[in-house]
């Protein structure tokens, strides 16, 4: 099975559906889906794709709702 390092803008491009990237990159998340390969993010990418998805509402927030900008 592959390793995939998955590039925080990859997981952001799927998680905020940033065009024209976000087919390329959910074809590679569904990879890993789908267990053609294992996929793999860096420590510090987390916190990232934590900030950016919150800005654009795509985080949940505490109590269940999510913010919209």
């Amino acid at each position: 099975m592959k390793r995939v390092l998955f590039d925080t803008n990859v997981v952001l491009d799927v998680l905020l559906d940033r065009q024209p990237y976000v087919e390329a990159s959910a074809a590679a998340w569904a990879a890993v889906e789908t267990g053609v390969a294992e996929g793999m993010l860096a420590a510090h990418a987390v916190t990232t794709i934590h900030y950016w998805s919150g800005k654009r509402g795509a985080m949940p927030r505490p109590g269940g709702s999510s913010r919209q900008s």
